[in-house]
């Protein structure tokens, strides 16, 4: 079991994530998918490149999303399209 799929089990009402300093280098839909009550992703200080089109897809009541001090060198214009605030 991964641990996205540990994580989603053990909590599956996560309201809020905060990752600093972390080596993740790309994050896709799936891998938030299993967060669909997820209203906060913090993802900051990273190695971030790449943030997938419809990422917030299954996330559609996030409120806050911050990737500052990353590498992301292009933001897709319709990555927020998905969430209604």
């Amino acid at each position: 079991m991964t641990l996205k799929q540990r994580l989603s089990k053990l909590f599956p009402k996560l309201l809020k994530i905060f990752l600093s300093k972390v080596e993740l280098k790309e994050i896709h839909q799936s891998d938030l998918k299993p967060f669909t009550e997820l209203e906060i992703l913090i993802l900051e200080h990273g190695q971030l490149k790449y943030l997938e089109k419809d990422l917030f897809k299954f996330n559609t009541k996030l409120r806050a999303f911050s990737a500052n001090s990353n590498k992301i060198s292009y933001i897709d214009p319709h990555i927020f399209d998905h969430l209604s605030s």
